[in-house]
């Protein structure tokens, strides 16, 4: 299931544009950041690293440092009750989120991924990227459920 989000991840990198200052230009390295125990890490390490297209690169996190130097978090189901955490370190900086966490888009995640019998669907919360500077590409937004924070951010 992993080795499928993160083809979704690299793919939908494309789909989201980040501000010039963040990221421009497509030889530039994009960041993708998780926590070192996260048990999806090997899976998006081998599927993510070595892409053609663009350079990408899986960051570890340590528990006390903040994801601001990504362009992209993925918190992982198991790491579920330190969302709250990682989304307050943000301090909304141009990072695009990603999780599998229960409703993550309805609290001001960017893009949740859901589980549908054996496969995936996801949520975007357009709002929510916004806020963060990031656009996400419609056609993107098109093929999910567009959701918006129902918790205060």
């Amino acid at each position: 299931m992993y080795r499928l989000k993160a083809g979704f991840l690299f793919n939908s990198i494309s789909f989201v544009e980040w501000p010039t200052n963040k990221l421009s230009g497509t030889n530039i390295t994009v960041i993708v950041g998780c926590l070192p125990d996260d048990p999806a890490a090997p899976f998006l390490a081998r599927s993510l690293e070595g892409k053609p297209d663009r350079p990408i690169k899986l960051m570890f996190l340590r528990e006390r440092s903040g994801p601001r130097d990504c362009h992209l978090l993925f918190i992982n189901l198991a790491r579920r009750t330190q969302v709250d955490d990682m989304m307050g370190r943000l301090e909304k900086p141009p990072v695009l989120t990603v999780s599998e966490v229960d409703q993550f888009a309805h609290r001001g995640g960017m893009i949740n991924f859901i589980r549908h019998e054996r496969t995936f669907r996801f949520e975007i919360n357009v709002e929510a990227a916004a806020r963060a500077g990031l656009r996400i590409s419609s056609r993107l937004a098109s093929m999910a459920t567009v959701v918006k924070t129902t918790t205060p951010p």
